[in-house]
């Protein structure tokens, strides 16, 4: 009997090579409700968590860096064009 078969083995309910099954979860909802939490929805992380059955752990692992890049994606000025030039 190795480690994946054993009755109380330490990965008990994950396939050692495989890991946990993906969730089936659309990021982008979850970030645009993470962000109208921000904006002073009234809504809680907690509650977006319950809503969209992920933790809020994941959510601080995965929504916030994409928020993060969508905060910097917006507040990077155009290069200046050729009348923004000066002579």
């Amino acid at each position: 009997m190795n480690r994946e078969t054993a009755p109380n083995g330490p990965h008990r309910g994950y396939r050692r090579r495989g890991g946990r099954p993906p969730l089936d979860v659309d990021i982008l909802a979850i970030s645009d409700a993470v962000e109208a939490v921000l904006n002073g929805s009234g809504e809680t992380i907690s509650g977006i968590a319950l809503r969209f059955g992920v933790s809020r752990g994941w959510i601080h692992a995965n929504v916030y860096p994409v928020l993060e890049c969508r905060s910097q994606a917006n507040s990077e000025k155009p290069p200046p064009g050729p009348a923004d030039v000066g002579s």
